[in-house]
């Protein structure tokens, strides 16, 4: 029996669960609603109440939109107030839910536009419609009106703004103050001060341990350090707060600054609320500071030393200290400035070492001082120089300038002088260098410690002599005449193929095309004959055989003119009775040339008039000899000249440089001269910049291999390469192996390639298998020298630093840190990995990486 009470629990739960999952599916649906709902956007303030003078915040939140890409800002302007955008802000917010065991995620995204407003006086604001799109999604604001009140200004508050009592200078940092002065207490506040958003102006805060205040100035805000404490004026009690910002002046002339404000809300009594609570009253008031002009005068050009950049400030001192002070001509030296003084040192910059007092004919600076760094008390700057001569015996005091905004003046501080132990070199005469037999040295193994760089006085070993005038300016005869010469080496073996196979394959036709003309012009002439039927019929009836045998045409001895012509042959009546024309004419029809059976075109014919017009477009192109410059060519050599027989070494040394200079115009000018290349080289060798030279040399040896000058200079150089510094394999890994590779350039191996090819063309073609056999080895030349050039990438991507002291970093920016401890020399051959704007991924030879600045680099090879 069942029990009622029972079957009454079992409908309760069922219609309860029913009723839940009704529930459940309801909010299910709510929920795709909302989540799924049309775009919209909302117009809100930050603050209870607008207030003339007094910033407020406008934000514009947007939902319904998808979260990427991020709908643009709206224009807003308000009629009458200053609006400043601020940012946007989106909040993405992810929903995760469970229904009825089914889990459901939601993501939703609201976008916070934020405006600052401020409204100079009291009255009606209208804030126009504002629209925000999201490809096909669009929403929009209706137009809202703001109501601006005014603020009762207390005289229980009072604001300053202290500024210098003097005119200041342009760049000069000084400091400010704001002083508020309270006799109440205060709730909250906030200020106003349009000196902050001046451009006129950089403000900054002071270094502070303290409590701060927040300030707005523009988009950023200023953490100012807050100073209190009590004063008395004019008999009444003040509690002051004062708050200092330093202020940099960046333009001249008077700047007229505005009044800063303050709203605060201000004790105005007590009251007890509904439980007989004591509690505080406020009210809103305002105070305001009076208007205040700032004279910014111009630094005067006057007596304005060379060592001054933009350090303004007074008590500078500078301090220089040397990481050594035994060395050698050549070594570099690494400097550390230390600059001290009262005023901001964030954006001091060091002024260049030779305006510094730093001699350029003694020191070549390697590595201009850097940005700086900001140390207790001071900025410490580090240059690396180098001691070009053994006459040096000191770093000289090194002046630092700047302007003292209290006296007006310009001030000069100067370092003490550091003294140099250098090691220097043995002088040697223009006559012992140019005359001095080479001396092979073998490069030995790195030792500890910098090594000596050559200078002008140790050229002993270097082949400094220049050219023959007649062979200067020639360019190499690979750079005219090495495409022809490799067009005609493929061109000629391969027309000659091309005509022997075709001679081969058209043998039997040729042969068969004879015997056919032959026969017709037998049997025409037969035909032609005037002799009586009875003599002449038999010549061409064999005649007519013999040529329907050649053809292949048994169906013209079946022709009515050829059977009349048979029957007629034995009429007694045909030994008078000549051949009548129409059967004449019938007869010349049948040795018509058949159209079906017409000779074969020759292919080879197009093969051969491409070829032949290849020749002829790469000879014509072909780039000709340089042409004479007599002028510029005669007196680059005697600059030369002049520059070997001056046994002054200054005066050497500058007469090499001109020689440089007018050899490497000409150089420019004729870039496959391989000899002017070398004579460049030397030039630069003497004139110290072996950067230059290195570069000079390598392109002689990429022309002309073989160029003993070039290569010895070259190797001279390389000896003399400070030992920290690693040498790029020059010959490649397989230079012993390979050794033809390095003695012949690319054009060398294509022509070399092209005999090979030419003669394995020609012994295969004479069909003999002897011959045949032999084509192999020269089909393995022509593989090894043209795969040899073609892939042959040695000088393609090597290139030689030309700027001494260049810092190889370890990315492209001039603020990256180092990626080599020391500065490369000029000189310095390294390998291009990577080429960007202005920029080099280079490889040294143990495998360093890096980068280098465009300017400190040439390409073996010159780019476009």
């Amino acid at each position: 029996m069942t029990d009622p009470h029972s079957n009454a629990r079992r409908t309760v739960a069922t219609r309860t669960i029913s009723t839940a999952r009704a529930l459940g599916v309801l909010l299910l649906a709510s929920w795709v609603a909302v989540a799924h709902a049309a775009p919209e956007v909302q117009l809100r303030l930050d603050s209870r109440q607008v207030y003339a003078g007094l910033p407020f915040g406008l934000v514009m939140e947007a939902t319904g939109f998808a979260e990427d890409p991020q709908p643009a800002e709206p224009a807003l302007a308000i009629p009458g107030a200053k609006v400043t955008y601020l940012g946007v802000n989106p909040n993405v917010s992810q929903q995760i839910s469970f229904i009825n065991g089914r889990r459901s995620e939601s993501r939703s995204v609201t976008f916070a536009y934020r405006w600052r407003v401020e409204v100079p006086r009291a009255g009606t604001y209208t804030v126009p419609a504002l629209e925000i799109t999201q490809g096909a999604l669009r929403a929009s604001t209706q137009p809202a009106r703001l109501q601006a009140g005014e603020i009762e200004v207390s005289s229980d508050m009072q604001l300053r703004l202290k500024l210098p009592d003097r005119p200041v200078w342009i760049g000069e940092t000084f400091t400010a103050e704001i002083e508020w002065l309270l006799t109440k207490d205060v709730q909250e506040f906030d200020f106003v001060v349009p000196l902050f958003e001046d451009d006129a102006v950089r403000v900054a805060a002071p270094a502070s341990v303290g409590r701060t205040i927040n300030f707005n100035a523009g988009v950023k805000t200023l953490a100012l350090p807050l100073q209190q404490d009590q004063i008395t004026e004019a008999g009444v009690r003040y509690g002051r707060f004062r708050f200092p910002v330093e202020i940099t002046a960046q333009r001249a002339g008077p700047l007229d600054v505005a009044p800063i404000r303050v709203v605060a809300q201000l004790s105005a009594g007590a009251y007890r609320d509904r439980f007989g609570f004591r509690r505080t009253r406020t009210d809103l008031y305002q105070a305001t500071s009076a208007q205040e002009t700032l004279v910014v005068r111009a630094l005067p050009l006057a007596d304005r030393p060379a060592s001054f950049v933009n350090a303004i400030g007074s008590g500078f001192g500078i301090d220089v200290t040397a990481e050594r002070t035994v060395v050698q001509v050549g070594d570099p030296v690494e400097l550390e400035i230390s600059v001290r003084g009262d005023a901001s040192l964030a954006g001091l910059s060091l002024p260049s070492l030779e305006a510094a007092g730093l001699p350029a004919a003694l020191f070549g600076v390697a590595a201009a001082p850097d940005v700086g760094e900001a140390t207790a008390g001071g900025k410490t700057f580090r240059a690396i120089v180098r001691v070009l001569s053994a006459e040096v015996r000191e770093i000289p005091a090194l002046a630092f300038g700047y302007f003292d905004p209290a006296r007006g003046t310009y001030e000069v501080a100067r370092s003490r002088p550091i003294a140099l132990s250098v090691s220097g070199a043995e002088r040697v005469g223009a006559e012992q260098v140019a005359s001095a037999a080479p001396q092979p040295q073998a490069r030995a193994l790195p030792a500890p410690g910098p090594t000596r760089t050559p200078g002008q006085s140790t050229l002993i070993g270097a082949d400094m002599a220049l050219s023959a005038a007649a062979q200067t300016l020639r360019s190499s005869w690979r750079a005219r005449w090495w495409l022809p010469l490799l067009a005609l080496l493929y061109a000629v073996p391969l027309v000659a193929a091309a005509l022997i196979l075709w001679w081969r394959g058209t043998h039997a036709a040729r042969r068969e095309r004879g015997r056919t003309a032959g026969a017709r012009r037998r049997a025409a002439a037969a035909i032609a004959s005037r002799e009586p039927l009875r003599t002449a019929a038999p010549e061409i009836l064999a005649a007519l055989r013999e040529f329907a045998s050649v053809t292949e045409q048994p169906e013209l001895l079946r022709a009515p003119v050829v059977s009349r012509l048979e029957t007629v042959a034995y009429d007694p009546q045909a030994e008078q009775t000549p051949l009548a024309e129409e059967d004449r004419r019938a007869l010349e029809g049948l040795l018509a040339p058949n159209p079906t059976s017409a000779p074969p075109a020759v292919a080879s014919a197009p093969l051969i008039g491409l070829l032949c017009g290849l020749l002829l477009g790469l000879a014509a192109t072909s780039e000709p000899a340089g042409a004479a410059e007599p002028d510029a060519f005669n007196a680059a050599r005697q600059l030369y000249k002049q520059a070997l027989a001056t046994t002054d070494r200054v005066q050497r040394v500058a007469r090499f440089d001109a020689a440089e200079r007018a050899l490497a115009s000409l150089a420019a000018r004729h870039p496959q001269a391989a000899e002017l290349q070398a004579d460049w080289g030397n030039a630069a060798l003497g004139a110290q910049r072996h950067g230059a030279a290195t570069l000079a040399f390598r392109r002689a040896l990429h022309l002309d291999p073989g160029n003993a000058r070039a290569r010895a200079n070259l190797q001279w150089l390389r000896d003399r390469a400070p030992a920290w510094l690693p040498a790029i394999d020059a010959d490649g890994a397989f230079a012993t192996l390979l050794f033809w590779q390095r003695t012949l350039t690319p054009a060398d191996r294509y022509l070399l390639g092209a005999l090979g090819f030419a003669l394995m063309l020609t012994l295969l073609l004479l069909r003999r298998p002897a011959l045949a056999r032999l084509a192999i080895a020269p089909g393995l030349l022509w593989l090894a020298c043209t795969a040899s050039a073609v892939f042959d990438d040695h000088d393609a991507d090597h290139a030689v630093v030309i700027l001494d002291g260049a810092l190889l970093r370890s990315a492209d920016s001039i603020g990256a840190a180092a990626a080599f401890a020391e500065p490369l020399p000029a000189g310095a051959e390294v390998i291009v990995l990577e080429r960007r704007d202005g920029w080099r991924r280079v490889a040294l030879g143990d495998g360093s990486r890096g980068w280098l600045q465009r300017a400190s680099l040439a390409d073996v090879i010159p780019r476009d």
